[in-house]
């Protein structure tokens, strides 16, 4: 979910500011720690995340003589700007090991470049407020795990042992 204000500096451009939070992004996935003959090394985590888009639109409802276009009008953009990025602790598997084991790394916090692209449609509610529904991609960045104590844990064994690791 997100907000936003903008402005039409120039008939066909918009412009706005847009904050979106995205309370729960998850991963699976694949490491590949272990030689290419291992067949198997899955990975899961989430992660929270919150971004500050400055966009820039197309958007011909504006223009002289736009007629039906002024009330339901397409339109294409682009936004650049920074995201805040919680990873939640991530769980690594390694079944192919001769004691099969998980590890799972700390979270971690960064900030990072995100952009977007997107199209879609506006449709005019009073002559300054819009509703949009669009189709958005959008590029948060990177996500990192924080320095900290990592925890190996066999099920074969029932061991648990603390690793301590870097930021990555």
């Amino acid at each position: 979910y997100g907000a936003g204000v903008g402005c039409r500096p120039f008939p066909l451009l918009r412009t706005d500011f847009r904050v979106t939070d995205y309370p729960s992004i998850g991963f699976e996935g694949q490491t590949n720690f272990l030689p290419s003959s291992a067949p198997d090394e899955p990975t899961t985590g989430k992660t929270h995340a919150t971004s500050l888009l400055f966009g820039a639109y197309v958007d011909p409802s504006d223009l002289p003589g736009a007629g039906w276009i002024s009330r339901f009008s397409p339109y294409a953009g682009m936004g650049f700007g920074a995201s805040i990025n919680r990873q939640k602790p991530m769980t690594m598997y390694y079944p192919a090991l001769t004691l099969p084991h998980y590890f799972t790394t700390p979270g971690g916090t960064n900030v990072s470049l995100a952009w977007k692209a997107c199209a879609g449609f506006s449709f005019k509610l009073m002559p300054f407020c819009r509703l949009e529904l669009e189709y958005r991609y959008t590029d948060l960045g990177e996500t990192r795990t924080d320095q900290g104590d990592g925890i190996r844990y066999r099920p074969s064994t029932q061991e648990t042992k603390i690793v301590p690791i870097g930021a990555t």
